[in-house]
């Protein structure tokens, strides 16, 4: 069968249909978070903010089972608080991964902090656990990529009572590492509730801990940290309006509808390539995890990768080339020289669907399969 980048007929017919979760019950909850005043609860001094944001904070921290849950105005705003918290400054030296969203890396670097990068592992495209022995850093930041947990409970004992560990869980809301969610397993955890991700309000974030003074320091960063007992006046407007918290309210009322949906689109899509598992790479799914597939990663052999995209796009199926490039090439980062062999070598070979972007119809799946089909055949032979 020739391939539409050759000339020949599509697999798949017409666009894909944008993943969208906003409907009525998020339409009335921001009509009722209006008509009631003020939009927001935040006056200087002010601990929690209104009504709608401790409902918020409230619902979350018994959903994933923590003592606190501080809700923000972005995941970036929560990653900047929970390096706060953990007491970081220009002493710090804090170890992260190279291949995350750069908020990750540029939340410590705008506190001061000397940040290092190690490498991943080739599985799941996280922070090697090793990585946290060889550094000895005084914070380590964790990104659950994809949706996939890192090794997160064997890093929690290689920090020992010497490392403090943060979660960067944007991508991976009620992902599981055995009995525990990712995001509440490390120090504190930040979850994203950006637009583009499983649950969202347009933007916004919440961070996780059990570890009360911790959940006291973010809440003060986010208000300025001004007019409470103690405070040095540091702090930032990063809070969330009222209307934001109604919105990811009425959406995590949905949270196992929605989550389950990315699930079982992630898990057709590797149904499709599975058949070509020698010469193609699907996602891993480590035993005892639940991985929620913020994106579905394919690794392809580096010198076919880009082609291959080429050739599936052309069928229909909206595949992106790489993710990001590694923050240890980017010269703001360049704080200490890294060495990361496997993370190059991953971002030479990965290809993505984003599940969180995409909602194909039935039909559109069955034709999917077909693209995958087509153009698997045609690559792995060739």
């Amino acid at each position: 069968m020739k391939l539409a980048i050759d000339g020949g007929e599509p697999a798949v017919e017409g666009l894909l249909p944008v993943f969208n979760t906003i409907d009525g019950a998020e339409i009335a909850a921001a009509v009722e978070a209006l008509k009631t005043y003020p939009l927001s609860g935040y006056l200087g001094g002010v601990y929690r903010g209104g009504p709608q944001v401790e409902a918020l904070e409230d619902e979350f921290s018994g959903l994933v089972g923590v003592k606190h849950a501080v809700a923000v105005n972005s995941a970036t705003s929560g990653l900047l608080a929970a390096c706060y918290a953990c007491g970081m400054g220009d002493w710090s030296q804090v170890l992260t991964t190279p291949y995350t969203m750069s908020a990750t890396a540029a939340a410590p670097a705008h506190l001061g902090a000397t940040v290092m990068f190690g490498d991943i592992e080739g599985e799941t495209f996280t922070l090697s656990q090793h990585e946290i022995g060889y550094h000895q850093p005084d914070i380590a930041i964790v990104t659950n990529l994809f949706g996939h947990p890192a090794h997160l409970q064997a890093m929690k004992e290689r920090c020992g009572s010497t490392t403090l560990l943060i979660e960067d869980n944007a991508q991976a809301p009620f992902a599981m590492e055995g009995s525990q969610y990712a995001g509440c397993i490390g120090d504190i955890g930040v979850f994203s509730l950006n637009v583009h991700k499983h649950l969202q309000c347009g933007e916004g974030g919440i961070c996780v801990t059990n570890n009360t003074a911790f959940a006291s320091a973010m809440r003060r960063f986010r208000n300025h940290d001004e007019l409470f007992p103690g405070s040095i006046g540091v702090g930032l407007n990063l809070r969330m309006t009222e209307v934001t918290a109604a919105i990811a309210r009425a959406q995590l009322a949905k949270k196992d509808r929605i989550i389950a949906s990315r699930i079982e689109l992630a898990e057709e899509l590797t149904d499709m390539v599975r058949p070509y598992s020698e010469w193609c790479r699907p996602p891993v799914v480590r035993e005892g995890c639940q991985h929620v597939y913020y994106c579905w990663p394919l690794l392809i052999p580096s010198r076919q990768r880009d082609r291959f995209v080429d050739a599936i796009n052309a069928e229909g199926v909206p595949l992106r080339k790489g993710y990001v490039t590694p923050l240890h090439k980017f010269p703001g980062f360049q704080f200490e020289r890294s060495n990361c062999p496997k993370t190059e070598m991953v971002e030479d070979m990965i290809a993505l669907f984003e599940v969180c972007a995409w909602d194909p119809t039935a039909a559109q799946r069955k034709q999917m399969q077909e693209a995958f089909a087509k153009c698997c055949e045609f690559f792995s032979k060739s």
